[in-house]
């Protein structure tokens, strides 16, 4: 017979933290997909490229990490609850 599945709360938090810091980095990220590109040479490459930044920029503001960061840290605490839950 099986224990079941075995987790670590704590790690659950930990990983929770990982995702928060992502989020950061992706908030980073879009400050710079906002400025100009300036003059990268022949014509019409500047504006290609600002084109792909605003379709990757739109895809990134489209991820929000911070509410699955918050299911996982509410996960570590649902776990930690039940493995205090007397056994019997």
């Amino acid at each position: 017979m099986s224990d079941g599945y075995r987790v670590d709360p704590d790690e659950l938090v930990a990983f929770a933290g990982r995702l928060d810091d992502t989020a950061d980095e992706l908030r980073a990220v879009l400050s710079t997909l906002d400025e100009p590109v300036g003059d990268l040479g022949p014509e019409g490459i500047a504006e290609a490229l600002s084109g792909l930044l605003a379709q990757w920029s739109d895809a990134v503001r489209g991820l929000d990490i911070a509410p699955v960061a918050d299911d996982v840290r509410a996960a570590g605490e649902a776990y930690r609850q039940a493995d205090e839950l007397p056994r019997g």
